[in-house]
């Protein structure tokens, strides 16, 4: 549904600037302000090695939590777009951005990847 919603309601200069990265973040994080009642929302903290994009931290014993990642596909380091999304992907499970919300806690993790070139989206998630 988000590479559907970007396809038809974006434009490709809305992702040309030199970070197009931030647009994608920033347009996810104003995206899950409706969660706040049952998420505790936080963007680039440090968490195991690095720093993650987005956490939702859930208020709600019964919820998951989440971490995204998001990575632009680069010709120069990417072979492909896939592996754009791999990277992110992977990423996520090396710096162990999982860290805090184990500390915390909470058992059932989803870690989701967000690749995207120009308007292009590729989405992948795996359970911790």
């Amino acid at each position: 549904h988000f590479a559907d919603f970007i396809e038809q309601s974006a434009s490709y200069y809305d992702f040309a600037d030199k970070e197009p990265e931030r647009v994608y973040h920033a347009l996810v994080l104003g995206m899950l302000v409706n969660l706040q009642s049952k998420y505790k929302i936080t963007s680039n903290r440090e968490s195991g090695y690095g720093r993650y994009d987005i956490m939702l931290h859930p208020l709600l014993e019964n919820l998951p939590a989440y971490i995204f990642e998001f990575k632009k596909y680069d010709h120069r380091i990417d072979a492909s777009f896939d592996d754009a999304l791999d990277h992110a992907i992977t990423q996520i499970r090396e710096k162990n951005y999982a860290n805090q919300l184990k500390a915390e806690g909470f058992k059932n993790i989803q870690l989701i990847a967000i690749a995207f070139k120009g308007k292009e989206v590729k989405m992948c998630w795996e359970s911790v």
